[in-house]
């Protein structure tokens, strides 16, 4: 039984490998961008975060995430690194709220 598991793990793996490309295409266009918008906004962007501006990088835990906006259909905004799309995310993309936790920051000398 076990040998089943890692026979089903190295087909997915492989699976994916061979169809990495195909995956990152589809995931993009279902938020409203193309590989070419991307790498348009990424040079557009000098390679950097729409918020907090820092290079996006890998090895350093900035990863490249194509923001959008949510509705149907969905619209490309900027590119943000994975730490500012998951608080924007966290915050329901409210500005109110962001504006709310930045004058909480700000009031405990932050």
């Amino acid at each position: 039984m076990e040998h089943d598991k890692e026979k089903k793990k190295k087909y997915h793996k492989e699976y994916y490998e061979s169809h990495k490309e195909d995956w990152k295409k589809a995931m993009l266009k279902r938020y409203g961008w193309t590989p070419e918008s991307v790498e348009a906004a990424r040079v557009a962007q000098n390679n950097t975060c729409a918020i907090c501006k820092k290079v996006f990088s890998q090895q350093r835990g900035h990863w490249l995430c194509p923001d959008h906006k949510h509705g149907q259909p969905p619209k490309p905004r900027r590119l943000l690194c994975n730490t500012c799309n998951t608080a924007i995310g966290l915050l329901m993309d409210s500005p109110g709220l962001c504006e709310a936790a930045a004058e909480y920051l700000r009031a405990w000398g932050e």
